[in-house]
């Protein structure tokens, strides 16, 4: 695996420009973070402001989180490293796909790790990378599938999935589960890896199993040395109770901030990534993640009006919504960076204003990795037609007419036959004034000479369109492999479609050939 080129993000799709310009033009942001990753003072200045509370219980239950995953010692001998004062963290995190969902959730995860052994060695300190198991979404249509390539993109769904306002994490997998196995197995490669993986998926995906667990599970033997946090656990929670009183006892003051920032960043010509407003969490109720509301200094559920003023002091019942989330993981961790995605860096942008008014640090923002895996087959599609790999972003018909190849065959027939008729004009009226019946004999002449060059421009045509249909296929074979339903295949293609193909190795080498920190989108050659 190598780097075969690296693509800056503002010629891609699906990216926010706030995530654009905070690589490409950093002074255009510079109102809306904190810190800058590039700025080497701004690491020293974080690690000495953080004092988190609680690091003991917090290890202590990082601990016993982890061992319930079946994580290495590794990953044990990290999480009880955070109970030190001097180790701090780097953190990233997603929500809970089916099977660790699509490629970038690799990127995101060793982007956490290789930053985590970068900052160890210029701190000084030890840093350990957290994986932050978002479980509370309630959305599950965005976690219940894959999408896997092959002939045709297929999207393979868990079947018994049901849309209510349950948090994912705490489900239970179905007991058809096993269904969806075999309909991945089918359309996984058939590689000497493809066996050992599936045993690995089933192992921790099986019927009765919530999300969390599984996700756990797979995400700890995939990945040793990284620490996993479900941040639904209780007694997590309650290590957080601190932000979730100051939330509800500043309402007015948390409201204003909110709404100032959004006029700050519209103001900057950005589009607000998510619709804001005061109270930044939901409840959870009888299984059910709830919307409050707040009027006239009481705590409503939105739904029934049911008043929960009184019952605030439960902070298990907390589901911070995604302002609050990174608050609420800088407080809890010795947070560094926090490892972000383009929409999670635009979410950042209006979060970042919450910290001052909860008196906590903001983790420095770092970009997470971002790339396309190309097979040689398709390096060679580009390299074969000359076509950048950004060209690919306009679809295949736009990439045709850059491409398409000139027919000069086509004038010369035209003249071929311009002249012929003229020729044949010409004879036709000295015939007939000559010998009248050679006008016939003009006529026949003219007409087999028309039937040979029909048939000689028939053949060109057909070689012409037999060559452009081999491009045209080209071309849309390299847009489908890069850009699957119009999106950067790391945010469609599941990753253990490449695991399966190249084995356990592939993420060591994603590991070993991914660049960090480099403010572009780079496409990764694979043999």
């Amino acid at each position: 695996m190598k780097v075969a080129s690296q693509v800056p993000f503002s010629k891609l799709t699906g990216y926010s420009n706030i995530f654009t310009d905070l690589l490409e033009h950093p002074a255009k942001v510079t109102a809306l973070f904190s810190w800058d990753f590039r700025r080497e003072d701004d690491w020293k200045k974080v690690r000495d402001l953080r004092r988190p509370p609680h690091r003991q219980a917090l290890a202590q239950l990082l601990m016993e989180q982890n061992a319930g995953f079946g994580a290495s010692e590794e990953s044990i001998d990290a999480a009880r490293a955070i109970a030190d004062p001097s180790t701090c963290v780097v953190t990233t995190g997603q929500q809970l796909s089916i099977y660790g969902g699509c490629l970038f959730y690799f990127y995101k995860t060793i982007t956490a790790m290789r930053l985590a052994r970068r900052l160890s060695d210029s701190l000084g300190v030890r840093v350990v990378p957290v994986f932050w198991m978002e479980g509370e979404d309630h959305d599950v249509a965005e976690v219940d599938h894959i999408y896997m390539p092959g002939e045709k993109l297929e999207r393979l769904q868990v079947e018994g999935t049901e849309a209510d306002r349950r948090p994912v994490g705490g489900r239970k997998l179905p007991e058809n589960i096993a269904d969806f196995h075999g309909r991945v197995a089918d359309l996984l490669p058939q590689t000497e890896f493809s066996k050992r993986l599936l045993e690995r998926l089933s192992a921790a995906y099986r019927p009765g199993q919530t999300w969390s667990s599984a996700f756990g599970c797979l995400w700890a033997q995939l990945f040793p040395g990284l620490v996993l946090l479900n941040p639904s656990d209780p007694r997590i929670k309650s290590l957080a109770a601190p932000v979730f009183r100051r939330e509800i006892e500043n309402a007015r003051e948390i409201g204003e901030v909110i709404a100032r920032r959004d006029e700050e960043v519209s103001a900057l010509g950005y589009d607000l990534q998510v619709k804001t407003g005061y109270p930044n969490f939901f409840w959870l109720d009888d299984g059910e993640r709830r919307n409050v509301r707040h009027q006239n200094g009481r705590f409503q559920l939105a739904e029934s009006g049911e008043d929960i003023t009184e019952r605030l002091s439960r902070f298990e019942h907390f589901s911070p919504k995604v302002l609050l989330r990174p608050l609420v993981q800088d407080y809890l961790l010795p947070n560094l960076a926090t490892i972000a995605g383009p929409g999670e860096v635009a979410y950042f942008a209006q979060a970042e204003a919450l910290f001052a008014a909860h008196g906590v640090t903001p983790s420095i923002l770092y970009p997470r990795a971002a790339a396309t895996v190309l097979e040689r087959a398709g390096a060679r599609l580009l390299d074969k037609d000359g076509l950048p790999f950004e060209a690919l972003v306009d679809g295949p018909a736009a990439v045709f007419d850059k491409v398409k190849p000139e027919h000069p065959e086509e004038s010369q027939f035209a003249d071929a036959i311009a002249r012929i008729d003229s020729l044949a004009t010409g004879l036709v009226t000295i015939a007939a004034r000559m010998d009248p019946t050679l006008t016939n004999a003009v006529a026949t002449a003219k007409e087999k000479i028309d039937y040979q060059l029909t048939h000689l421009r028939s053949k060109f045509t057909r070689s012409r369109y037999q060559r452009e249909e081999v491009l045209v296929k080209r071309i849309e074979t390299a847009c489908s492999l890069c850009f699957p339903l119009g999106l950067p295949q790391e945010r469609v293609v599941a990753g253990i479609y490449y695991l399966a193909k190249f084995g356990p190795g592939f993420l060591e080498d994603l590991y070993n050939t991914l660049e960090i920190g480099i403010g572009t989108h780079q496409v990764l050659a694979v043999d």
